[in-house]
């Protein structure tokens, strides 16, 4: 019964890393043919996590301290920028592999929630494939 249950895991794991492959790939695409600019709220964290590069503290662009989240600022684009200079892509590269992560996390919610197997790999699956979320992964926004 051991090895029923070990090879049926180590599917689940192939499937997901199929699903997740699907992820990347759609999130690729959208990197590919999505053009897209920062602007708005976008250009508000790109100044805040520049601003604490800088020493300046989290200051929006409009000198606020307090009026934006500061999570995607101080964990995602200041240590980007601190490593890879002002670069988009390194910012949207991390995005991407946010977003693979975010899809194996769907898997193991899903899991965690009682789901079985069919539930967890359609949650993971539902995540990989929808679009305005790897579209979003171009975006400099939380």
């Amino acid at each position: 019964m051991n090895d029923k249950s070990d090879t049926q895991q180590q599917q689940d794991w192939l499937w997901l890393a199929i699903i997740a492959g699907l992820g990347f790939a759609l999130r690729v695409a959208a990197m590919a043919y999505f053009q897209h600019v920062p602007e708005s709220d976008e250009l508000v964290y790109r100044s805040m996590a520049l601003n604490l590069l800088g020493g300046h503290g989290i200051v929006d662009s409009m000198g606020n301290h307090a009026m934006y989240n500061a999570g995607y600022s101080l964990f995602i684009l200041a240590p980007v920028f601190f490593l890879f200079g002002e670069d988009l892509l390194a910012v949207r590269l991390v995005n991407m592999f946010l977003g693979v992560v975010a899809i194996i996390l769907c898997y193991l919610l899903a899991k965690e929630a009682g789901a079985g197997r069919l539930g967890r790999l359609i949650a993971a699956l539902a995540w990989a494939l929808y679009l305005p979320n790897a579209i979003y992964g171009m975006y400099l926004a939380k």
